[in-house]
Formats: structure tokens, C-alpha cells, sequence
């Protein structure tokens, strides 16, 4: 009697040895490290990573991010409680997209909007700085004025101005 013909599967692919071993690694290491980048990622990160600056002779004593973003985009032309002059926003030259997301708003979306508030004569240009220090040294000079640094250093005519939200 004959033996029914058998239908042969193909091999499976030969895989190195040490690839097996790193995949096994990576499976038994995966959730681990899911584990660790996400525990307590909330208190390792600062709420923000930026310091809203003002001149020393502002005596608003905090900011929240509506107010910042009405200050920053040109809608709100005078301090609430602070200087009677009108709000002097120092932009950064290369936009901080940390303070822009913040914000809720784009580089793109900020450009434009002083653009449209310069070109139709409804506002002056804020003034853009280069660095931290030189947004320090505006709003040192100008008591109106409103910046946000990466790294403050206690500067002479300068205080921060904590952001509530």
C-alpha cells in the first residue's frame, strides 16, 4: 500500500541567534519601559518651560494664559491693574514653540496677526528680541513691557510674573 503523497511546507526563514535573543530582550523589556516613561512624568516635568518677565514697577501680581494670549496677539492694548501705559510684548525672533502651544496659537498664526494690526496702523510692532537677555533688558528699560525668557536670571528692573494656568 502506498503512502499518500504529503504536501511539505516551506521552512521557516533561518534567523540568527542573536537576533532571537534581542527580540526576546525587547519583549520582555517593553513593558517596562512604557512603565518608566510615562510613571510619574507629570511631577518630573516643569507646568512650563519658560518665565513670563515684566518690569519691576508692574504691580500686576499674575497673569493667566486668556490674558497672555489677548496681550500676545494684540487684542488687549492696556494693562488690568498695571501700568496706565499701553502693553509693550517682546516676540522672540525665533518663536518659543513651548510658549506658543501654551498659547494656543502657531508662529504662522502670530506673524500674521501683527501683521494685520501693523499694516492697517491699529498697532505698533512688538518689539523682537534675539536672546533672554535681551528681553530682559527691554523690559527692564520699559515699564510696560511683557516678555517670557527661557532661563531667567535676577535681573535689575526685572521680576517674573507667575502664570496661573
Amino acid at each position: 500500500m502506498r503512502n499518500p503523497p504529503t504536501t511539505m511546507l516551506p521552512a521557516p526563514p533561518a534567523v540568527p541567534y542573536p537576533l532571537l535573543a534581542l527580540r526576546a530582550v525587547l519583549r520582555a523589556a517593553l513593558p517596562v519601559l512604557l512603565l518608566l516613561a510615562t510613571a510619574g512624568t507629570a511631577s518630573l516635568l516643569p507646568a512650563h518651560a519658560f518665565e513670563i518677565v515684566v518690569n519691576s514697577d508692574n504691580l500686576v501680581p499674575q497673569i493667566g494664559t486668556a490674558e497672555l494670549k489677548r496681550i500676545y496677539l494684540g487684542e488687549q492694548e492696556f494693562w488690568r491693574g498695571g501700568p496706565s501705559g499701553p502693553v509693550q510684548p517682546v516676540l522672540r525672533e525665533e518663536g518659543d514653540t513651548d510658549f506658543l502651544r501654551r498659547l494656543g496659537v502657531s508662529q504662522q498664526q502670530l506673524t500674521n496677526r501683527w501683521m494685520r494690526l501693523v499694516f492697517s496702523g491699529a498697532a505698533y510692532p512688538p518689539h523682537v528680541a534675539r536672546s533672554d537677555q535681551e528681553v530682559l533688558e527691554y523690559v527692564a528699560s520699559h515699564p510696560g513691557s511683557i516678555g517670557y525668557v527661557e532661563q531667567y536670571s535676577a535681573t535689575p528692573g526685572v521680576r517674573t510674573l507667575p502664570l496661573t494656568d
